[in-house]
């Protein structure tokens, strides 16, 4: 399987407060290591993942192909989509991870690769709310509430390149609101964003939505993999990560104080 890191993003949001001279959020350290440097070295360990992709300054090593970046989140994804289909124009599936994934590991994308259905066009994880602040006390994430329970989306999709490529204009608006939930649910219609409001909105009832609206077949699947869901987009959890990955390079004791 291919797997494509999106490293594309300048350092232009909150991040720059913490670094102002690093000048792509993939750079960023995060306890002595680039930030892409943990979503690579997961990716690569993962049985199954035999060939990586990376638009943009991810540092190169054996077996990792580096395109360079885009102006912008869709144009970052669909030259990674073209260079993978370019290579293997047959690829049935695509695994595509954010670069700020400090806590990614191998056993949790093979989790979510077991957990994906056959055959969808767009499989994208969630992750209940329980699941992320038991393992992460404190984090701020983006909660959404619905009939099914509540959740943060995670940072890996399992895709059909041929298929987002198909629908670029959809996906590259929903790629913009990827972060607002409210927006995305007025792209599914006024009846998806009042089941928003009321949180009686089902999962189910959003699939088959984008089904009937856009012709993409596509699952969310409920994830208990709280490393999934957390990424690192403000300071606050830059130092959230940089805390707990050096307690975990210091192994069991540093924890316990002893």
């Amino acid at each position: 399987m291919h797997a494509l890191i999106l490293a594309g993003q300048p350092n232009r949001g909150r991040l720059r407060e913490a670094f102002p001279a690093v000048a792509w959020e993939a750079l960023i350290p995060v306890a002595g290591r680039p930030l892409v440097d943990y979503v690579v070295d997961a990716l690569a360990a993962t049985p199954g993942v035999d060939r990586l992709w990376a638009v943009g300054p991810v540092p190169e090593r054996p077996g990792l192909t580096v395109l360079p970046a885009a102006d912008n989140l869709w144009d970052n994804l669909r030259r990674g989509l073209e260079a993978v289909l370019a290579h293997d124009p047959g690829a049935p599936a695509l695994l595509i991870a954010t670069a700020d994934l400090p806590f990614l590991t191998p056993a949790v994308v093979s989790r979510f690769l077991e957990a994906a259905p056959v055959g969808m066009d767009v499989v994208y994880p969630i992750v209940p709310r329980a699941a992320v602040e038991a393992a992460y006390p404190g984090v701020q994430r983006t909660w959404v509430r619905m009939a099914d329970g509540v959740f943060t989306g995670g940072n890996l999709f399992l895709v059909r390149p041929q298929a987002l490529l198909a629908v670029e204009g959809t996906a590259r608006a929903l790629l913009g609101h990827r972060k607002d939930p409210w927006k995305l649910a007025r792209d599914l219609g006024p009846g998806l964003l009042w089941g928003l409001v009321t949180g009686r909105l089902r999962i189910a009832a959003v699939e088959a939505r984008v089904a009937a609206r856009w012709g993409i077949r596509g699952r969310a699947v409920i994830l208990e993999e709280p490393a999934i869901g957390v990424d690192v987009d403000k300071p606050g959890d830059l130092s959230l990560a940089a805390r707990l990955l050096e307690v975990a390079a210091a192994g069991p004791e540093a924890g316990s104080g002893r």
